[in-house]
């Protein structure tokens, strides 16, 4: 019997995840198995050029790749996006097939949390908020981002981040 391509396989299956956190429960061997995915949410974070793509719907956040002539797509807007989940390096993520800008939303409210919860893993993904002390920035090239490293009760964590406050004179 040959190999299934990633789209043939999503193709077989006739189960449809239609929430973040369903992709995010998969176990590896599910994932593997490229079931479809049809999600509605908001996108929390892009930059093309370093590859970062995150949505989130109502239940959770998700990494999202694969997409080369898709729309350009900004945080805040509200897409639908139909692919099939994957088994990513080391989370269950969304291979993306299709997005479409459905308009204009706001970011969800960020969770609190804490560097003991981040360093599990398990808010990869998600919106969060970190409360810390700023201790170095770096501009990441080509990006117009920056990397922070930032100080918390629990340890360092480094923030990848597109704006950075300005200081009006």
């Amino acid at each position: 019997m040959g190999l299934l391509s990633q789209a043939d396989a999503a193709e077989t299956h006739e189960r449809l995840i239609t929430s973040a956190a369903e992709v995010r429960r998969l176990t590896a061997d599910e994932a593997a198995q490229y079931l479809p995915v049809k999600l509605r949410g908001v996108v929390t974070f892009i930059d093309e050029p370093l590859f970062s793509r995150f949505l989130q719907d109502d239940t959770a956040g998700i990494y999202f790749r694969g997409l080369t002539n898709g729309p350009e797509l900004e945080a805040g807007q509200i897409v639908e996006l139909e692919g099939f989940a994957g088994p990513g390096e080391y989370a269950p993520l969304v291979e993306a097939r299709h997005v479409r800008i459905v308009g204009k939303g706001t970011l969800p409210e960020a969770k609190p949390t804490s560097f003991e919860q981040m360093s599990t893993g398990r808010e990869d993904s998600q919106f969060v908020d970190v409360v810390g002390v700023v201790r170095s920035i770096q501009p990441e090239e080509p990006s117009p981002c920056y990397w922070l490293e930032v100080a918390t009760g629990g340890g360092r964590l480094m923030v990848y981040t597109r704006h950075l406050p300005a200081k009006k004179a």
